[in-house]
């Protein structure tokens, strides 16, 4: 600078020529009057652009007085919107919090919604504005769940206001809770989304009411199943187990949609945190007398609303068994009232035990429930039938052994790290393993060499997915042929007594199943079908006929080998039939049933013909 400047003092013409250019530069480019005249021309080209855009129709519809029926706004405000978004904008992570914003009875899942959207909404998300969002019975679309959003982070919310979900290309919406209702009724809103470039994609917690129907009020199945049919439209979904993935994965074999494009299923698990609701809630005045009293003998524990399917009648009998031989051992079972246990409920508060060795807490807090844990021996994790287990990360996060039964869900979950008692309903099994928790040498396995996460390490893994960071656990597309479960509506039984996805003789002679009466195409093909067997006569067989059963492609005695049946079988179709019907004939002796059967393509040199 020193240099430059003294050269410029030194060289009187270079000065002279600098100033030069200087004052031609300010009277081109900075000039007073040109410059008030490019202001102007900008200000007239704003309002030219604005007249040709949302605010100029409005305008124009103002001004020319059009009247529009009171039907036509609202399709006139959503075209605007949809075909004027806002041209700078973060996406949208919209998560579905339906049910919870109607009422948080603090059940699994919404304890499972409530601790991931607290996770979304209390830090920023790279790239994402989380947004829950709700909809209600009889009215179409969503609305952005703000009020409640508020009250979860106990705010102030007199300055938001639920407004009308509008999202954008490159938004991601995500079914979290579970409310079979409300998405049969916004089919139109999630196709009319996706459509715009949002991608649609549903949590599933489990199966349960389409696989064992018998453990849920009469019409579940049948609303499950329509839920699981119409979320599979879209783009995606995420299990909260790998076996409830793979148990989907099945079910899509049977039932599910035709696609052109494939239908990602991903899973992850939930998590836990120890220390969550520990100081936050007071303790009912009863509820040190009552801890006191569970750690002066060995305390059983059960967590999980009382329903049929949580294995309490079992537990509650081999509980007895225990007892019986004069050992000390408390029981106690938090949870909720559920359905079909009126009877269960009754006995359980006429217990003679009741209040002593027997208690059932009904509505506690997080903090009390940790409390309990913290008094426990041990969990027992008795259900038959569930999509993760949160007891068994409650229970490590506590240090506790667990007695669990042997479902694969659990062995996902809790793999060494518990003990396992047989998947019978014989209450002898589950009486056998506290005494042998209580009496064995061996120190039974401690849930803490479980591998848990916590919600925020949960709600990290959930959001990888919805962020496609790894490729999908499974890319689902069609199959060719057909396959069908036992209890499949579309097969037909004389005699046969439906239980989850099998189908089961009652001691009565005839075709146990036939159908499916669907075309089939021409080539070669196999059937394979199989179940189990606990007793056959010689008399049980197997058919596939065409032609309403004039042409037999199939004829084959059942045979059983260790408590199960199957058989694969080869035939040709040498034209395309419109009707296939495979038929199982059983006689009054038989026991068996039938899970799956199965009719595909035999991939060794064979070339199919669809049906014209």
């Amino acid at each position: 600078m020193i240099e430059t400047l003294s050269t410029l003092r030194r060289d009187s013409v270079r000065r002279t020529e600098l100033g030069t250019k200087a004052r031609a530069h300010i009277a081109r480019d900075h000039n007073p009057r040109l410059c008030a005249e490019a202001y102007a021309d900008a200000i007239e080209s704003s309002y030219a652009r604005a007249d040709r855009g949302p605010k100029g129709l409005e305008a124009r519809l103002i001004e020319q007085g059009r009247p529009l029926a009171t039907s036509d706004w609202p399709q006139l405000i959503g075209a605007m919107a949809r075909n004027t978004p806002p041209p700078y904008r973060k996406k949208r992570l919209l998560i579905d919090v339906s049910e919870l914003v109607r009422h948080d009875f603090g059940s699994g899942i919404q304890r499972v919604v409530r601790s991931i959207l607290l996770q979304w909404v209390k830090e920023p998300l790279q790239g994402f504005i989380v947004e829950p969002v709700y909809a209600t019975l009889g009215r179409g679309g969503y609305r952005y769940a703000r009020n409640f959003t508020c009250r979860l982070l106990n705010i102030e919310s007199s300055w938001c206001e639920d407004e009308v979900v509008e999202p954008v290309i490159g938004d991601i919406f995500l079914g979290l809770d579970l409310q079979p209702s409300i998405v049969a009724q916004q089919l139109d809103t999630y196709h009319a989304w996706r459509r715009a470039g949002v991608i649609i994609r549903f949590v599933i917690y489990d199966l349960l009411p389409v696989v064992a129907p018998k453990f849920f009020m009469e019409g579940g199945q049948s609303v499950y199943r329509a839920w699981l049919e119409h979320i599979s439209q879209f783009d995606g979904l995420i299990c909260i187990s790998r076996a409830v993935a793979d148990e989907y994965c099945e079910w899509l074999d049977c039932y599910g949609p035709n696609r052109i494009s494939p239908l990602e299923v991903d899973w992850f698990h939930l998590g836990g945190d120890r220390e969550v609701a520990r100081t936050t809630q007071p303790l009912p005045d009863s509820a040190e007398a009552l801890i006191e009293t569970l750690r002066q003998s060995p305390t059983f524990l059960s967590v999980g609303t009382i329903e049929p399917r949580k294995g309490y009648r079992q537990t509650l009998l081999a509980m007895e068994m225990v007892w019986a031989k004069g050992i000390a051992a408390n029981f106690v079972i938090i949870g909720k009232r559920g359905w079909l246990m009126d009877d269960f409920i009754e006995s359980l508060r006429s217990h003679r035990e009741f209040g002593k060795r027997l208690h059932w807490l009904e509505g506690v807090s997080d903090t009390y429930l940790y409390a309990i844990y913290e008094a426990s021996r041990c969990l027992i994790a008795a259900s038959e039938g569930e999509g993760f287990g949160l007891p068994l990360i409650e229970a490590a996060h506590h240090d506790i052994p667990i007695l669990a039964r042997d479902l694969p869900v659990f062995r996902e979950v809790a793999g060494e790290a518990a003990d396992y008692f047989p998947d019978t309903n014989a209450p002898e099994a589950i009486a056998s393993a506290v005494e042998m928790m209580l009496f064995k040498a061996k120190r039974p396995p401690l849930a803490r060499g479980m591998c848990v996460l916590t919600w925020a390490e949960s709600a990290a893994s959930l959001l990888s997915l919805l962020r496609r960071e790894t490729p999908p656990y499974r890319r689902w597309m069609p199959v060719r042929g057909l396959r069908f479960w036992g209890s499949d509506p579309r097969l037909t039984t004389e005699l046969g007594v439906s239980d989850g996805r099998s189908v089961h003789t009652n001691e009565t002679e005839g075709f146990l199943i036939s159908g499916p009466d669907l075309p089939l195409g021409a080539g070669k093909w196999v059937i394979v079908a199989e179940g189990e067997a606990t007793k056959l006569d010689g008399n049980e067989t197997i058919s596939v006929t065409s032609g309403q059963g004039l042409q037999e492609h199939v004829q084959a005695r059942l045979s059983k080998q260790d408590r199960k049946w199957r058989i694969e079988a080869a035939f040709e179709l040498d034209r395309p039939v419109s009707h296939i019907e495979v038929k199982v004939r059983v006689s009054k002796e038989s026991v068996l049933s039938v899970r799956n059967i199965e009719l595909r393509p035999d991939e060794t040199n064979n070339q199919l013909i669809d049906v014209a």
